[in-house]
């Protein structure tokens, strides 16, 4: 049997579902391709491109506000651009 990759980051071009607070105590379901991080004052966000009522549309999720995240189809990096992407580590 084949073992499945886990991905071990969100990379750009990748479709998921995020389920995410919502209101007052509800919840919004969002399904999109993954356009990068963003940061909203000292937090982070996440940029979905979704299709609301027929037109493609971007939703900035606050990392805050994330209740989990379906893995729909992974998009694999180029290698180029891996070799390219700085190294970053927090500490």
């Amino acid at each position: 049997m084949e073992e499945k990759k886990i991905p071990s980051k969100l990379t750009k071009g990748s479709r998921y579902r995020v389920t995410s607070r919502w209101g007052d105590g509800g919840v919004k379901v969002s399904e999109g391709e993954f356009e990068g991080h963003v940061m909203i004052g000292t937090d982070t966000g996440l940029c979905l491109q979704i299709t609301e009522d027929g037109a493609k549309v971007y939703r900035i999720l606050p990392t805050t506000v994330i209740l989990a995240i379906d893995v729909i189809k992974v998009r694999e990096e180029d290698e180029e651009k891996k070799k390219e992407t700085p190294q970053v580590s927090y500490g």
